[in-house]
């Protein structure tokens, strides 16, 4: 077994903060402050155990979820669509 000093920890939960710092900005600015992926990671960002690094590899796969959804084109606006449908019938009439 591996006993872990406090500098190394240290670094292990400064590189975790950072990856998911990073990663809820960038997904909530790409699938929106109301999307699952978004809500997810908040969700683990504000739990009790919120600077416990074993999270490290929930948020990598909520990160990798929003990554695929968004190259997929799965995310949209609702608000968008519903904008350009109305703007499109509008046009056609």
């Amino acid at each position: 077994m591996q006993i872990v000093n406090d500098d190394q920890f240290k670094s292990t939960q400064s590189k975790y903060f950072s990856f998911r710092t990073r990663a809820l900005n960038l997904v909530g600015r790409a699938c929106g402050a109301d999307s699952d992926h978004y809500l997810q990671l908040r969700r683990l960002a504000e739990g009790e155990e919120a600077a416990n690094t074993k999270f490290f590899y929930a948020c990598l796969g909520i990160a990798e979820a929003a990554q695929h959804d968004f190259d997929a084109g799965l995310l949209f606006d609702m608000k968008s669509l519903i904008a350009a449908e109305l703007l499109g019938n509008f046009i056609q009439s």
